[in-house]
């Protein structure tokens, strides 16, 4: 019994020290990565950090955090945030997020309010710490600014490595966007659209030409997108739906060439919308009109490719302009 009893308390001093010095390393880390921002320029403001969860966690709190770019066109203020790793799986990180965080963007004053903003995010364990997945979900957010707002439902962003080397799985989704209200007056003066789209959702595969895992901290080149595949692409907004899906590689100097398809159902209450904002000029949108209703061949549903080709995309026969750099 005795025996046991010193195995027991050596083990348990062990541990303790175990957790220490995890601790240190933990918050250390999270003092040298303010430090580097630090030495980057950035204004770097907290009044507090501090790591506590003996025996099972390191729960790491930094608090009244305010950061600007050198610039001076970005600051971002959080009363906190929290960080949570469990002491025995220290490669998997939960972050906390505080109801309110503020955000100055060139002078514009954005409000980004939320309900359980969590995020997480994990890599494998092994010599090279491969990325595994993270997620970033909340049960509501909203975007407030001076002049507008924006508001969600329950909102996911999903990345996790793919089982194909290099392939990385992502999807967003989001419920109950629900526009300004002067906006939705605006576009749709006859209700054709609710104020609110039920649900948006993205599901895709990108594949770079490297690993994602800690050499990259010391590479100042990113990774480079090799291929970019669109499972599902799906907006439900009233009778309005559209659909997409397809696939475009990418060349060595960031071009893209392939094909997505586009299906869309109610599509004209959408561009009589944008129309009425100014997004598309009025004469333009009759125009696009007259050639969907050509290519839907008097369905309600059309069906257009978006087609990547030579540098230039276009939509169906309308042209579109350069199509963008994933470089």
């Amino acid at each position: 019994m005795r025996r046991l009893l010193i195995i027991v308390i050596v083990l348990a001093a062990v541990y303790g020290g175990y957790w220490f010095v995890g601790a240190r390393t933990v918050e250390g880390g999270a003092r040298d990565a303010l430090a580097d921002l630090t030495t980057q320029g950035w204004n770097v403001e907290f009044s507090d950090l501090g790591t506590r969860g003996f025996p099972s966690r390191f729960d790491t709190t930094i608090t009244d955090l305010k950061l600007t770019t050198p610039d001076g066109l970005l600051t971002y203020a959080a009363p906190f945030l929290q960080a949570f790793a469990l002491s025995y799986q220290p490669n998997k990180v939960i972050a906390a997020f505080p109801q309110t965080q503020e955000f100055t963007i060139a002078g514009q004053n954005l409000t980004l309010g939320s309900d359980r903003l969590r995020a997480s995010a994990g890599v494998k364990a092994n010599a090279g710490l491969s990325f595994e997945s993270a997620t970033l979900e909340a049960n509501m957010l909203t975007v407030d600014s001076e002049v507008a707002a924006v508001r969600t439902g329950p909102a996911l962003i999903a990345v996790r490595a793919a089982t194909m080397p290099n392939a990385y799985d992502g999807y967003i989704g989001l419920e109950k966007i629900t526009l300004p209200d002067d906006l939705w007056q605006q576009m749709f003066p006859n209700g054709a659209l609710p104020l609110s789209i039920e649900a948006t959702r993205v599901n895709a595969t990108l594949t770079l030409d490297r690993e994602l895992n800690r050499a990259l901290m010391s590479d100042d080149t990113p990774p480079a997108v090799t291929a970019f595949t669109l499972k599902e692409l799906s907006i439900i907004w009233g009778d309005l739906t559209i659909n997409a899906e397809g696939k475009l590689d990418i060349d060595m100097n960031g071009v893209p060439s392939g094909k997505i398809t586009v299906t869309a159902f109610a599509w004209k209450d959408l561009l009589r919308g944008l129309s009425n904002v100014g997004v598309i000029e009025p004469d333009i949108a009759t125009t696009y009109r007259n050639m969907g209703e050509v290519l839907a061949n008097g369905s309600e549903t059309l069906t257009v490719p978006l087609t990547f080709q030579n540098g230039f995309m276009s939509l169906g026969a309308i042209p579109l302009g350069l199509a963008p750099r994933f470089r």
